[in-house]
């Protein structure tokens, strides 16, 4: 029963992870309800909590998801299930960079960040110092947002992550926009069109041509600018992407709102054109206005109408302009936003100076020199948090650098261990082949030299029985002469006259 109820789940995971975020979206977390509803197994609970959560920041519902990521976060903590609990503080660090909140985004990044280094899965590492880079990014502090993206990219291309090269790729040509290098960034983003077109990655394509029509807007190029923009709606409406429509509606409206500033005639007076294209740029914020409502993005909503309250101020609909910078200004309260703070109090002092409200007049122009002054102190202190976080990052490079050298030099001290021990074995085994080669030569020596010892013996003994006969044969001779010599003596003796004989004849023949 377990293991029917465990494939169940498999596949009603793998529909989930199969599907695109579409119309069939409230059918995929209805399936994964179903799960957490019915499984006992707390692990895959919280991996259904985490999927609910991914599909819900996916679609901009920032509260419903954060609601999952914290159920996640419990349940993880809870059975101790490392993962689990990464994959949440991964989760609440993109909520928080979209909601924004960026000191927490960082905060939780970080440490997802750390379990997934104590896990081993390097996408997913990958993948935090990517958003750890974009937290930095909306921070402005650039160099320590490049830093992470570039580690982001360095992991990315070991682990063969094609997609994932292409969008740090993107990111860091993002930094290059923010530096005003634009040939740099432009060129990258068409780099990164063309990866994301081959593979047909339609949501990726539009924010590549949002990005390229962001650098002609920069460069005032506005026709090129309107043109990638549209390209990028048309794409978002196809794939009914919420929130990227309400994007590419607010970045055609900013386009339009500059191109009816160029339309004024030389007395700096409102033409028809300009008239048509504010009215056509109020359209477009008008309809971005709703889905970031709908969603909680106040800073989409902050400049969505700042930027409505300026065209009514060139329009002269100073009370539409007052209403749309007001609630602009409640929304930069509430983000903490004094880039965003000043600019509304820098248009609100024209407003009022030209409705001859001098008093809030004095107190906008007041309050747009006092965040003035506060972002030049904190360009500053931006300045000092840029040396301390480059000094952390440093250290934690220069660690993470350590570590791998040592595990460098392990590597090496083990392959040389293997070098050394094959190269012994080879060695070993041509001594052995010489000795072996050695000692059949010195058998084959010794056969030979035993063989010419046993010839040399049986001629030896040939020659001993040789010499026998020879003696033999000599001995024979000689006792042969010595018995003719004998028998000859007595031939002699027997006709020669005994001694006395001739003693008695001369003795007589002196007488």
């Amino acid at each position: 029963m377990m293991k029917k109820k465990l494939r169940l789940y498999k596949s009603l995971f793998y529909i989930f992870f199969c599907s695109t975020i579409s119309n069939g979206q409230n059918i995929i977390i209805d399936s994964l309800k179903i799960i957490i509803s019915k499984t006992n197994t707390d692990t895959i609970k919280v991996n259904a909590q985490n999927a609910i959560c991914k599909i819900l920041w996916q679609s901009a519902q920032l509260d419903s998801s954060l609601f999952y990521a914290e159920a996640a976060l419990k349940l993880s903590k809870k059975i101790t299930f490392k993962k689990g609990i990464a994959n949440a503080y991964a989760h609440e660090g993109v909520i928080y960079l979209y909601k924004p909140n960026y000191d927490k985004a960082s905060e939780v990044l970080l440490l997802a960040n750390k379990l997934y280094a104590d896990l081993g899965i390097k996408k997913r590492i990958a993948d935090t110092y990517n958003n750890l880079g974009e937290v930095y990014k909306y921070k402005g502090l650039y160099p320590t947002s490049i830093k992470y993206h570039f580690a982001a990219l360095k992991i990315r291309e070991e682990i063969k992550d094609s997609i994932g090269v292409a969008a740090s790729l993107n990111n860091i040509a993002i930094i290059y926009e923010k530096q005003a290098n634009y040939s740099e960034a432009l060129k990258n983003y068409f780099d990164v069109l063309k990866f994301y077109q081959q593979k047909n990655i339609r949501s990726d394509v539009a924010r590549t041509y949002n990005n390229i029509a962001e650098i002609y807007r920069l460069q005032n190029k506005y026709i090129e600018a309107l043109n990638y923009q549209s390209k990028a709606l048309a794409i978002r409406k196809e794939i009914n992407e919420v929130m990227g429509i309400a994007m590419s509606n607010i970045n055609i409206g900013t386009i339009k709102y500059a191109m009816a500033l160029l339309k004024f005639d030389t007395q700096k007076k409102i033409t028809p054109q300009a008239t048509e294209l504010f009215n056509e740029a109020l359209n477009y914020f008008t309809m971005a206005k709703k889905p970031s409502k709908n969603n909680g993005d106040i800073y989409f909503l902050t400049n969505i109408e700042l930027n409505m309250g300026t065209i009514y101020l060139h329009q002269k609909k100073y009370k539409e302009a007052e209403r749309c910078l007001l609630q602009s200004l409640n929304f930069s309260k509430s983000t903490g936003n004094k880039e965003l703070m000043k600019k509304v109090y820098e248009t609100l002092y024209e407003l009022y100076e030209k409705k001859e409200n001098f008093k809030e007049a004095y107190k906008s122009v007041l309050l747009c020199f006092k965040y003035k002054d506060s972002l030049i102190n904190e360009v500053n202190t931006k300045k000092t948090i840029e040396i301390q976080m480059q000094y952390a990052f440093d250290k934690k490079e220069t660690a993470a650098k350590l570590k791998q050298f040592q595990k460098d030099v392990i590597v090496k001290e083990e392959k040389e261990k293997q070098k050394v021990f094959l190269y012994a074995v080879i060695i070993g085994l041509i001594s052995l082949l010489v000795f072996t080669v050695f000692i059949y030569n010195r058998f084959k020596i010794t056969n030979r030299q035993k063989k010419i010892i046993e010839v040399k013996e049986q001629e030896a003994i040939l020659q001993n029985e040789l010499l026998t006969y020879q003696k033999s044969i000599v001995e024979t001779k000689q006792n042969e002469i010595l018995s003719s010599i004998r028998y000859a003596k007595r031939i002699q003796q027997s006709l020669m006259p005994t001694e006395k004989f001739i003693e008695r004849i001369i003795n007589k023949n002196k007488t």
